[in-house]
């Protein structure tokens, strides 16, 4: 059965016969390697001139050029209803079998030279591995696309045609030019660019004022204002002494271009990662693309949605923009790595986010959720925390600055009116599927969780807990990669806190935690 993925000396999709890689494999590589080589050729050649090192040069083309020969004549790989076959190996062959009912997820990414050739790479990902089970490192961009139609055909059930063609492709989002630009401006780097350039001002007016203040008195007293590099370190001509100067002395517009240059460095590389961004739907599946240079194509079941995320960043909010992240079922990549966190959809606009939820949750369609807040207890219990911190700051920071600690006073009201403002944004909502959570005032983030994805539900009672009556809610789900699974209810009433486990124990048919056993299924009219 022959599925037609254009020209390509013998990398066509065809249903049970051996294929290899696309015969570019044998220069792609090269060229994707020469921004590395040429300065390295030049180093050795024109600056070191050593013969020892031009003989490993001219040495080293040769046997990288033949590794890739032997990978080509040694690589091949067949496509059926059932499986993905793979066999790699001269010496040492190596034969893997990817049943595609396990395939997670189908990546189809390009580089500028994959681009400029129309080539593709694919990576295929399955459920419960933390690496790429598979990549077809150089195929053309017609089959990579033809084999991602083979596997959801296949993981459908339906009976591939001689011809595979996308069925009912609707496009669901596209971000323009102008909402990538406006994206970048108000992103998490540009966030934290304008509150470090806030705390740069911040600091640098409170030593003006003291130097008016301390007028005339004893020049020891101004140490912290005109000699940082002597009274915050002890001694001269420490390593630390010119950055404290940089920053707090004399070079006010230095630290305003250095901050503005590394803002401009991420809203760059935010726009070229996300150019070009579409998301389109066909049947059940959703497929992204983006990318300026380097292009990448994915694809995710709706089915396979673990959780969804909301992200509003402060300066989103004023914007009415926000970010959307999503986990699916089997993802394990480890939470801490955060290079491999991406969000689903990097900005889109309020009206947008409320189309677009329905399509992932069909079930939240027309829901306006009512959010129920936690014990007014928190407000109290995170300025008490914060303002310890502080105090121990400021006791650490008397001896080197002297009445310069004064500048943390402000800090105790900042803190308490940060916690108020964020237990106004913390609540939750559930209803029969799913539960919904909500926290943060600085970066808002909003949690949907669907009820029968939910692992296991756990309650906590530390001492201070207990003390106020209060506990913790923790649920967990499978995929805890970009947005952290499942999610953690804090300071909570005790008798609501057991509530809430319950219900959420009978719904997803298990309970795990002290003292409580495991739950037996029930019907839906029970639940």
């Amino acid at each position: 059965m022959n599925l037609k993925a254009g020209p390509s000396g013998g990398d066509a999709v065809r249903l049970g016969a051996w294929q290899r890689l696309h015969i570019a494999t044998l220069i792609v590589p090269l060229l994707a390697s020469l921004p590395a080589l040429v300065p390295l050729i030049i180093v050795v050649v024109v600056v070191s001139r050593n013969s020892a090192a031009i003989f490993g040069m001219w040495f080293l083309i040769p046997a990288f050029a033949l590794f890739h020969v032997l990978r080509y004549s040694t690589f091949r790989y067949q496509v059926n209803e059932t499986e993905i076959i793979i066999q790699e190996g001269l010496f040492w062959r190596q034969e893997r079998r990817i049943p595609v009912s396990r395939i997670q997820r189908v990546e189809i990414k390009q580089s500028a030279f994959h681009r400029i050739l129309g080539l593709a790479r694919v990576e295929i990902s399955t459920a419960g591995s933390e690496e790429r089970e598979a990549v077809l490192d150089t195929v053309s961009d017609e089959s990579a696309h033809a084999l991602k139609r083979v596997v959801e055909a296949a993981q459908k059930g339906e009976a591939p045609a001689s011809e595979i063609q996308p069925k009912g492709r609707a496009t669901l989002l596209r971000l323009p030019l102008r909402v990538l630009l406006l994206g970048g401006v108000t992103s998490r780097a540009a966030a934290t660019f304008a509150a470090l350039i806030g705390v740069i001002l911040y600091f640098q007016g409170v030593a003006m004022l003291g130097s008016l203040f301390f007028r005339g008195v004893d020049p020891r007293v101004l140490d912290p204002v005109v000699n940082w590099q002597k009274f915050v370190i002890p001694g001269r001509g420490t390593r630390l002494a010119p950055v404290i100067d940089f920053f707090l002395n004399d070079t006010l517009l230095n630290s305003v271009l250095l901050v503005f240059g590394g803002f401009l460095l991420a809203l760059i590389r935010f726009v070229g990662r996300h150019a070009g961004y579409e998301l389109a739907q066909t049947g059940d599946v959703l497929t992204k693309s983006q990318g300026l240079l380097k292009r990448e194509t994915s694809t995710l079941s709706r089915g396979r949605v673990q959780a969804l995320k909301v992200e509003e960043g402060l300066l989103r909010r004023w914007f009415g923009l926000a970010d959307v992240w999503i986990d699916s079922g089997g993802d394990r990549s480890k939470i801490d790595d955060k290079k491999k966190r991406a969000p689903f959809v990097p900005v889109l606009g309020a009206r947008q986010l409320q189309e677009l939820i329905p399509q992932i949750f069909p079930q939240l369609a027309g829901a306006e959720p009512s959010w129920k807040k936690v014990s007014p207890k928190a407000i109290m219990r995170g300025s008490k925390k914060g303002w310890l911190v502080v105090l121990v700051a400021m006791a650490g920071a008397v001896m080197p600055l002297g009445w310069f600690a004064v500048a943390f006073l402000p800090v105790f009201p900042l803190i308490y009116l940060l916690n108020l403002s964020s237990y106004r944004h913390t609540g939750y909502w559930m209803d029969g599927n799913y539960l919904a959570t909500r926290k943060g005032w600085f970066t808002r983030q909003t949690l949907y969780l669907p009820v029968r994805n939910v692992q296991n539900v756990s309650l906590t009672e530390t001492p201070f807990d207990r003390r106020l009556g209060l506990a913790s809610i923790t649920v967990d789900t499978a995929g805890q990669t970009n947005t952290g699974g499942g999610t953690t209810i804090r300071n909570l009433p005790m008798e609501e806190a057991r509530r809430i486990q319950e219900a959420l124990a009978i719904r997803s048919g298990r309970v795990t935690g002290p003292g409580l056993a495991t739950a037996r299924p029930t019907t839906a009219a029970q639940a």
